[in-house]
């Protein structure tokens, strides 16, 4: 991901300028700057800065279709909110609204009341470890995500005992793949150590969930994509390639076999991010008012109005300018702003 202190500098001092963050003192622009912005509200920055990466990504990239058999699921997408689709559902990731219909379609895979892949796993003990969650991705925008429901493997604090002792703070890679791809092959080298100390139930969950995984994660329901490489591509867009002990990323991780090829999708992710890794390359992307919308709240702003439309979809006004409309359910990259002023 973009990690540039000049880049959070141009945007703190924009949002001081539109009276959003307070500062004392005139040296913005240096080392030493003296800005009243809480760790919270870099967070936020930083956020936005990774979602404006990830978008990158997925309108530079050549995907191949994704395919949801009519009897998964006949619905999709469109700038108007969810809307029938008697068809097999073909989704380009390069466009917006179909990226929306991919994450609803994987949640589903997760979801209890929607059974997707019953047929195919009856009681895959994988897909009933995990539960979903509702995430907020902005003050307008949130999806449930799957978390793991009792996760008996602590991999990942091993994992960074191992690296950093007990100061796990200092976990925070610039290339997220990479850190995704050493996670994985240090469990895949060290599975051993991980069975000590587990009662004889939590070794049974952990084979179940185990053997009920690699047994579908080879094929290929979805069109010529593996599922390992849908969830794969889910963990880019959901969990912005964050490893946290009880989300999916962290789990399909533990098991990828093919992290050596080229076209794995982990490996297309890392490569597009040490070849990317300049601010300037994003910065025509920036959208200010979609930064803003982040530190907003929607029952407090007085510079913006927020009216939900339907279920899926709201509309957004700043002021006395003209509204815009926004997808704010399964969107997990708001930038509302910048995908009005593009074709999707």
């Amino acid at each position: 991901m973009i990690r540039s202190e000049e880049l959070i500098d141009k945007l703190i001092a924009d949002l001081h300028f539109h009276n959003y963050l307070e500062m004392t003192g005139s040296d913005i622009m240096n080392k030493n700057r003296n800005v009243i912005a809480s760790k919270d509200k870099i967070d936020v920055i930083q956020s936005y800065i990774d979602d404006v990466f990830i978008d990158f990504f997925f309108r530079s990239q050549s995907f191949k279709p994704v395919i949801i058999p009519q009897s998964f699921y006949n619905k999709r997408y469109t700038k108007d909110g969810v809307k029938p689709d008697n068809t097999d559902v073909e989704l380009n990731l390069n466009n917006v609204y179909d990226r929306y219909t991919f994450v609803h379609l994987v949640n589903l895979l997760f979801s209890r009341s929607r059974p997707l892949l019953r047929e195919i796993s009856p009681n895959n003990h994988f897909l009933s470890a995990f539960i979903m969650k509702e995430r907020i991705f902005a003050p307008y925008c949130r999806c449930c995500t799957p978390i793991m429901e009792m996760p008996y493997h602590d991999v990942l604090e091993q994992y960074l005992d191992f690296i950093y002792g007990t100061r796990h703070s200092l976990f925070v890679p610039q290339f997220k793949a990479e850190a995704v791809k050493k996670y994985g092959l240090y469990f895949q080298e060290n599975w051993l150590k991980f069975t000590v100390g587990k009662t004889n139930y939590a070794m049974i969950v952990l084979h179940n969930r185990y053997k009920d995984y690699t047994s579908i994660k080879d094929s290929h329901i979805f069109g010529e994509y593996t599922l390992e490489d849908i969830l794969f591509l889910y963990s880019i867009l959901a969990e912005k390639m964050n490893l946290q002990d009880d989300n999916l990323l962290s789990f399909i991780s533990l098991y990828c076999g093919s992290f050596d090829k080229a076209d794995n999708i982990v490996n297309v992710f890392d490569k597009f991010e040490k070849e990317h890794n300049d601010y300037h390359e994003i910065e025509p992307f920036i959208t200010i008012n979609d930064l803003y919308l982040r530190l907003t709240s929607t029952e407090r702003s007085k510079a913006f109005k927020f009216t939900p439309i339907n279920y899926e979809v709201m509309e957004i006004q700043q002021f006395q300018f003209k509204a815009i409309r926004s997808i704010y359910s399964d969107n997990t990259l708001p930038l509302p702003y910048f995908y009005n002023l593009t074709k999707n």
